[in-house]
């Protein structure tokens, strides 16, 4: 199975809490034999911890960035085209999403099943709200 995962920022063991917990779950898909493609921001200081994640990655998209809170509109629209071409390209059978506000990177249609991974108090809040709702994402997915 190939799992396209779309992370905001480099999954490391050393950063925090979130990146560690995307570092250790596309560690263990690796470990299962999934191939794991991961699309990230990075930012320049983290540059030299993407050789801690890429042997796990059957492939990696990093768009550089000087700060992870200031993402010009060429990054942003670049991660966008690149997880559209690879959406679009047939070799994704699962999508992972880690935060809703990298589903605004997401193309508008998929054509397969996608994961929204919160790491946060939202998670609560999408939680009940799908409890009344039948597609509780909106556009998120469709």
């Amino acid at each position: 199975m190939k799992i396209l995962i779309v992370s905001p920022y480099l999954p490391a063991i050393d950063i925090g809490g979130c990146s560690r917990k995307v570092y250790d779950n596309i560690r263990a898909l690796h470990a299962r034999r999934y191939e794991v493609c991961l699309v990230t921001f990075c930012s320049e200081e983290d540059r030299e911890r993407l050789s801690l994640i890429e042997p796990f990655c059957q492939k990696l998209h990093v768009e550089f960035t000087q700060n992870y809170n200031r993402l010009s509109h060429y990054q942003r629209s670049a991660l966008s085209l690149r997880i559209s071409s690879l959406c679009e390209s047939g070799a994704i059978d699962i999508l992972q999403c880690e935060s809703a506000f990298m589903a605004d990177y997401l193309p508008s249609c998929l054509r397969f099943p996608a994961i929204l991974i919160e790491h946060d108090i939202l998670a609560v809040s999408f939680y009940q709200r799908a409890q009344y709702e039948h597609n509780p994402f909106g556009a998120i997915v469709s």
